[in-house]
């Protein structure tokens, strides 16, 4: 290897992908949302199941994300549909696998203590 060589040409462009991520970091604004949440139970059948849904639609209107930017808002929908029939449009089921973790090894060990 010769000296006073630099690895010029690997640090800028990762030294430009920290500094246009900081720059992404420091711009953001943050926006506050509210979201309508129900849980509903099946009458007919004799086993109660319960489904928590999310409020997507009203009066066949899709909900944007920011539709309900305070709380007031939000309680002013809910007193709204409180006392209404409601349509659950779609079930999706999903299980969630976790793997454990693999065994400690020495030096693993050592790091987490």
């Amino acid at each position: 290897m010769l000296k006073g060589l630099s690895a010029g040409r690997v640090q800028t462009p990762a030294l430009r992908l920290i500094v246009e991520r900081e720059k992404e970091i420091t711009a953001f604004q943050p926006k506050e949302f509210w979201e309508i949440e129900a849980i509903f139970q099946n009458q007919l059948q004799k086993k109660q199941n319960k489904i928590r849904g999310l409020l997507i639609q009203i009066n066949g209107k899709d909900i944007d994300k920011f539709a309900f930017p305070d709380k007031k808002s939000a309680d002013q929908i809910v007193t709204e549909i409180k006392n209404k029939t409601a349509l659950i449009k779609k079930i999706e089921k999903s299980q969630n696998f976790k793997n454990p973790l693999p065994p400690f090894t020495t030096s693993t060990l050592q790091q987490a203590a």
